[in-house]
Parts: structure tokens; C-alpha cells; sequence
């Protein structure tokens, strides 16, 4: 009878264990994110200002000045006209905008807060770590499974194994 350490102590066995474990910490450190907190801030055209795009944006506020202007601000789709006269504080809350001078002169300010995952690339790499420790564990089994298998029918036909009578 082999034991479960005889299993483990082939060599590929040993190193794709070795790789799945690896890939499971890359994957672990391709989730950590970080958090950052951005301002910009500028003049709105006539064309359209686009005021954030790319990552996970939460908590941002639009700050509007200006005389008298009239702007359009398109928060995911939905419009919305706004007479700015002075400071105009807006909460966006998760979405993302863009705003856009009907006439008039208006500054802006948009300040927020956005995930980024620096790592992320990392999962790649444990992707195709993972990949190589399941071929290899499976190769190291099936030859294990082949070598025991011609243990036992050496036992068998050298008259030791079952089915003989002692």
C-alpha cells in the first residue's frame, strides 16, 4: 500500500502543488486596490467636458461657478440644466458626467474618489500558473496510478496477489 506522502513526494507533483499555491497568492495580490482621491478642475467648452472615464469612481461633487451660464450636465445618461449663478455644489454620488456650456463662462471643479487595482496584471500570471500546476499534478498522478497498476499485476502474475490460495 503507498501512502499519501509517497504521492506527494513526486517530483511533479511537488511542483505543480507548488504553482497552484503560488497562483492562488498571485490572484490574492491582484485583488489588493488602492484608493485615491482626484480633483480636476478647469474651464467647460462649448463641445463638451468629459469629466472622468476608466476607473471606479465613488463620492464625487461637481463644483460649478460662474454668471449667469447655463450648462448641461449628463450624469449617466440623464440631462440636466443648471443656471449657475455663483458656487453650485452638485453630489454625483457613483456616476460618471459630463457637462457641457449652453452660454456663458463657467469654471468647474470635480472632486472624487476612485479605486485602482495596481496588480491587476498579476492575474494573468496565476492564470497560466494555475494551468501548468493542474497539467503537471495530473501527469504526476497518472504515472503514479501506471506504476502502481504494474506493481500489482507483477504481484498477480508472480502468483502473490489475490485470488491464490496460500
Amino acid at each position: 500500500m503507498t501512502s499519501f506522502r509517497e504521492v506527494l513526494e513526486r517530483g511533479p507533483i511537488k511542483v505543480g502543488l507548488f504553482f497552484l499555491f503560488l497562483a492562488i497568492l498571485l490572484s490574492g495580490v491582484a485583488m489588493f486596490h488602492t484608493i485615491i482621491k482626484f480633483s480636476r478642475s478647469g474651464e467647460v467648452t462649448f463641445n463638451g467636458t468629459p469629466l472622468v472615464g476608466g476607473d471606479v469612481v465613488y463620492n464625487t461633487t461637481l463644483s460649478l461657478t460662474g454668471n449667469g451660464s447655463v450648462v448641461l450636465i449628463y450624469p449617466n445618461g440623464t440631462v440636466r440644466d443648471i443656471l449657475v449663478e455663483g458656487n453650485n455644489d452638485i453630489k454625483l454620488g457613483s456616476k460618471r458626467a459630463m457637462v457641457q456650456l449652453l452660454n456663458g463662462t463657467v469654471s468647474y471643479r470635480y472632486t472624487g474618489v476612485k479605486y485602482t487595482y495596481p496588480y491587476s496584471s498579476l492575474s494573468l500570471v496565476a492564470f497560466v500558473l494555475m494551468l501548468v500546476g493542474i497539467v503537471l499534478v495530473f501527469s504526476g498522478l497518472t504515472q503514479f496510478y501506471r506504476e502502481v497498476g504494474g506493481r500489482t499485476r507483477e504481484k498477480t502474475q508472480s502468483g502473490k496477489g489475490r485470488g491464490e490460495d496460500n
